[in-house]
């Protein structure tokens, strides 16, 4: 029976929807009955024993929620508390009231107040945005808005004091976002948290995650990352997979920093997703087991942060045999009681050493010492037990990635073939269970307790048992295979250029695909632009000045600009100094000249006329040339400095040439905006990104290029907004790798065929047995042949080229029926199949390539001079950009970067 979702936001919906969306809209949509458990238990206990704590706690009455409207408010004095729990509280209908919106100010005496009972845990800000809700729901009652409430919470009742004035907005904002979300038809992301543990529908959520491959199953994931990476377009663990790259192959020294400091290393997320993929335990550097003495492993359950542990597990071995010991505590005074017993077995074993899952035990035993000073034999024995404990998390961490979402006990055990007689039990369970008892006192939920607290006793030597097999200090237990990470580093590649082709196909394309082949040998035949540029370099006038001058007097105004009167007068004599360099038939030479300007002021309105001081202090020739050792030459500022001051005599400081790499950058911004927006505005572009140098890291350079033109654009981010802005309304042929942020323009798409062969020919190296992932190779180097045969041959043309679609058309009609079963061969089959419209789209169009050469040569031309510049920042990044688009787009048009400079010229002429 389908239930039709009501149109009422109640109180329980709200409370699940501020903790998960997902369930708040499951219960909105279809509501069903709260879990046996949280019923009895908020029932029970938290209606006797808090209710009890708070009324003493705050010395007002409290009364039922439903009991609220009979209730005699004529006396103000009396203040009473409204319980405002979820299993009570259901309000039929939200409506704001005025003074919620409008904030006004709260009475000083309000006649009634609400109270929230959390079971178990502190106090969240989640319950104090539920704790104003409930106080809206009361005005909206009839009753006067509470200007503050309570919450009660831990095991020993604390109650805190809210106040409301600094909340209301952000409820009211909520609760509109929460009507509109669970209002809507579509679905929320389904995001796994904790909480879905104690969820009713977690068996639901986890099938449909674990269906979609949903990223949430990664416990180590965080919101905010989970969301960078949906940013980027990585949606599943397996896309996180693809991002792990092995290390480069390192000497000896750096492999044994890297072992020493195995314990101090991060959790990589994308090599987990590796592990899950791959079904295989992977093993960062050497993990390091500390000497073992006696074992003891060992398990505790508590309450509410450590105020009350109510049973200690733990498992040893006497004489050979295994014994196994759990101490229950029915009440806060038993905890002594059973810390007592503890002490007891650990002193009666000879060098006991504490192996426990995580920081909690440490945590107990800390307490434990400063609760009951007196049951210790002597003080230096906790001390001696912590600094012997093992924790078995600390190996793991960043050194062993097990094929688990998490690297929580239960998951890990499970992996390793241990199960628990109670599949659903977890520490969040457990706490359940334990209120359930002391409101019961029901023997099988004290049994399952115990069972599941020894339980975790045994699935922690399974996991020690498999930590001492990988760190090969013993084979115990059943054999553990795993994979380590440094068999999977690859020695040093050239990002660009040859590489050994696992097929002849691959390298005769590859020779094909350089940028002097095909600049020489199909570009020029392709492109007549081209044509006129390839008989050699276009010379570019030169704007003469004079050799020298001494003065500037300029031409004697006879009237003021400004007001037309004749009365001119002399103001002064203003100097200028110039260094400047003068290029000759016989060489190079220095020129520094003094400048003369007369300046002129009227008589009768005082406005001053004259030729302006210059903005700088250096000419033309000698800011051209310092831009060229820059870029062209690509010479540090230091090293610029020393040559300009051992051959022309000029000292320039370091800093100054920055400042003359400014003054340039902003001369030629307007032909960079101009070079932009030619590339937007052609037939075809090529783009691809690369790490930028500015301070922090995390930037980036984009490249966009076309058969005459490039352009650099600095992003703080690799996000697609940058394509987006400067793509727009581009309706040509996008040509670039297969990077995600790509498909965001709507355009015709061509994805790089080198980019994809340099991964086919890997994946056949690293599968050299698979034959059906060479079948593939196979069939597409043959393909791709003969496609770059006919370009050899005839050009870009498509009256040429449209005779390979049928046996592109064939290609894929070949890899759909095909059946593959390796793994390899499969994901090669999906990307293939994935990007089939996008991988020979140049068959359609004329003059379109087949690869990304453009961008990617214009790519290396950043890193060299990216090696030179070393870091700087956003501003100095941003004119490098200008800059080197300018050089090389006259590079790319056979023009001279130094003759265009020093020719004053801010334009370059399109080729006809």
């Amino acid at each position: 029976m389908t239930t039709t979702p009501s149109s009422h936001l109640t109180a329980r919906v709200f409370a699940e929807y501020l903790q998960c969306r997902t369930k708040g809209q499951l219960l909105w949509r279809a509501p069903q009955s709260q879990n046996a458990h949280f019923t009895n238990v908020y029932r029970n206990r938290i209606k006797s024993d808090s209710a009890d704590r708070a009324e003493h706690s705050t010395g007002r009455r409290l009364i039922a929620f439903d009991d609220l409207a009979s209730l005699d408010l004529t006396r103000p004095e009396r203040r009473f508390l409204v319980d405002c729990d979820t299993t009570y509280l259901d309000v039929s209908r939200v409506l704001i009231p005025h003074r919620a919106r409008t904030g006004s100010k709260p009475h000083d005496r309000d006649p009634v107040l609400p109270i929230l009972f959390v079971a178990d845990g502190p106090s969240q800000h989640w319950h104090k945005i539920f704790l104003c809700f409930s106080s809206i729901a009361i005005s909206h009652l009839g009753q006067q808005m509470p200007s503050m409430g309570y919450i009660c919470h831990g095991y020993k009742r604390e109650v805190s004091t809210i106040r409301f004035s600094s909340l209301v907005s952000e409820t009211v904002q909520t609760v509109a976002e929460a009507q509109a979300t669970l209002a809507s038809a579509a679905d929320v992301p389904l995001d796994l948290k904790s909480y879905c543990d104690i969820c009713e529908f977690k068996t639901r959520c986890r099938q449909i995650a674990i269906e979609t491959d949903n990223l949430s199953l990664i416990g180590t994931l965080g919101d905010k990352e989970r969301q960078r990476l949906r940013q980027k377009g990585i949606n599943t663990i397996a896309q996180l997979s693809y991002g792990y790259r092995p290390r480069r192959k390192r000497g000896a020294a750096a492999i044994a920093r890297t072992e020493v400091a195995a314990f101090g290393s991060k959790n990589d997320n994308k090599l987990r997703a590796l592990s899950i993929k791959k079904q295989q335990v992977h093993v960062v550097g050497s993990p390091q087991v500390g000497e073992r003495r006696t074992p003891v492993y060992f398990d505790v359950e508590g309450l509410s942060g450590g105020h009350f542990y109510y049973l200690i597990g733990m498992r040893f071995k006497i004489g050979g045999a295994w014994n196994e010991c759990s101490l229950w505590a029915n009440s806060r005074q038993d905890e002594r009681l059973i810390w007592r017993e503890c002490l007891r077995q650990l002193i009666a074993l000879e060098s006991p050493q504490i192996i426990h899952f995580g920081s909690y035990e440490i945590s107990f035993l800390k307490r434990m010492k400063e609760r009951y000073p007196a049951l210790l034999p002597n003080p230096e024995f906790i001390d001696e037990l912590l600094s012997h404990s093992t924790n078995l998390l600390s190996p793991i961490f960043g050194s062993i990635y097990f094929p688990t979402f998490t690297n929580g006990l239960k998951d890990i055990a499970r992996y390793l073939g241990f199960r628990w007689t109670n599949a659903e039990a977890s520490g969040a369970i457990a706490n359940i269970w334990r209120l359930y008892w002391e409101v019961t006192f029901e023997d099988s939920i004290k049994h399952e307790l115990i069972r599941y607290n020894l339980e975790d006793c045994r699935a922690a030597e399974v996991v020690d048992a498999a930590i001492q097999q990988i760190s090969g200090v013993q084979d115990v237990g059943s054999p553990v295979s795993f994979v380590n990470v440094s068999t999977l580093e690859v020695p040093y590649q050239r990002t660009f250029g040859p590489f050994a082709g696992a097929l002849p196909d691959f390298q005769k394309i590859n020779n094909a695909a350089y940028w002097d082949y095909q600049r020489e040998k199909v570009f020029v035949r392709t492109v007549k632009r081209l044509r006129q540029t390839h008989s050699g370099p276009k010379p570019v006038g030169i704007r003469r000045r004079p050799d020298r001058v001494t003065k500037v007097a300029g031409v004697i105004p006879t009237s003021c600009a400004r007001c037309a009167s004749t009365k001119i007068w002399k103001a002064g004599c203003q100097s200028q100094t110039t260094a400047d360099i003068i290029f000759s038939q016989k060489g190079v030479r220095r020129q520094i000249t003094r400048y003369a300007i007369q300046r002129y002021r009227c008589g009768d309105c005082r406005h001053e006329m004259g030729v302006p001081r210059q903005k700088t202090s250096f000419g033309t020739n000698l800011r051209a040339y310092i831009v060229y050792l820059l870029i062209e030459m690509r010479l540090s500022h230091s090293n610029i400095s020393r040559h300009l001051r051992s051959v022309f005599g000029l000292t320039i400081n370091p800093a100054t040439i920055n400042d003359v790499k400014a003054f340039v950058a902003r001369e030629y911004e307007p032909l960079y905006r101009t070079l932009l927006l030619s590339i937007s505005r052609g037939a075809v572009v090529h783009a691809d990104e690369t790490k930028g140098v500015v301070y922090g890291g995390g930037h980036y350079m984009w490249i966009f290029a076309n058969f005459t033109t490039v352009a650099y654009v600095y992003a703080p981010s690799r996000e697609s907004n940058v394509i987006r802005d400067v793509l727009e309304g581009f309706s040509g042929v996008l040509i670039s790798d297969f990077f995600a942020a790509y498909e965001s323009i709507e355009c015709a798409q061509q994805k790089c065929l080198i980019h994809l062969m340099r991964d086919i020919n890997e994946l056949v190296l690293k599968n050299p047995f698979n034959s059906e992932v060479a079948s593939i190779a196979n069939d597409f180097g043959v393909l791709l042949r003969s496609v770059v045969d006919t370009i050899d041959k005839w050009g870009l043309k498509t009256r040429h080229l449209r005779r390979h679609k049928r046996d592109v058309d064939k290609f894929f009609s070949k890899l759909e029926s095909s059946k593959v079963s390796s793994e390899a061969a499969t994901s090669l089959n999906k990307r293939l199949l994935k990007n089939r419209t996008k991988l020979f789209t140049f068959l359609d169009y004329n003059d379109v390539p087949w690869n990304n050469n453009n961008a990617e040569h214009a790519v290396r031309a950043f890193t060299r001079i990216r090696n030179c510049i070393g870091t700087s920042t956003v501003k100095g990044t941003k004119e490098y950009a200008i800059l080197l688009s300018i050089q090389q787009t006259l590079k790319y048009r056979n023009i001279e970067f130094l003759e265009f400079l020093r020719s004053g010229r801010h334009e370059i002429e399109p080729l006809t």
